[in-house]
């Protein structure tokens, strides 16, 4: 059983992954231009991505890691780096579901009204700093996640 949940777990870790990096390289590759319809397509398939794959990886992710920590008996003794990393984990659905995809949803929708980039308001640009901000910190986090557990399958 261990060995499905370990299966799922890095399934999950693939896709939600590779999710983000398909998420970021959309962002960087359109921008604002006479295009808007264009541009408001993509903004609503990250949107998309956001809601479908990212989220729905994280849910994987957290079922078979709740999984893996049942079969190797850890919950009644949970090791120091493993309870710093549920809690980054905890941290990085939050921001996601809190912070990120609203502001998406928001900048999609911003978009989709616009008929020009000179029509979006100005709170379209000061959204997308926040979102590459707070992009920036779950990245920073989901690698410190990795990293800690890399050097505990080392240890």
């Amino acid at each position: 059983m261990r060995d499905v949940f370990l299966y799922l777990h890095l399934f999950a870790f693939a896709a939600f992954a590779g999710s983000v990096f398909g998420h970021v390289a959309l962002g960087a590759a359109f921008q604002p231009n006479a295009d808007m319809a264009g541009y408001a397509g993509v903004l609503a398939a990250q949107h998309l991505i956001t809601q479908s794959v990212i989220f729905g990886g994280q849910a994987v992710l957290m079922a078979s890691g709740i999984g893996l920590v049942a079969t190797r008996g850890l919950w009644r003794n949970l090791p120091r780096w493993l309870l710093v990393k549920l809690g980054l984990v905890a941290l990085v659905i939050l921001n996601g579901a809190l912070v990120l995809a609203p502001i998406g949803a928001v900048r999609a929708e911003m978009a989709a009204r616009a008929a020009a980039p000179a029509d979006l308001p100005a709170a379209f640009a000061d959204l997308g700093q926040r979102e590459s901000l707070f992009g920036a910190a779950n990245l920073l986090m989901v690698l410190v996640v990795v990293a800690l557990t890399l050097r505990q399958r080392r240890a």
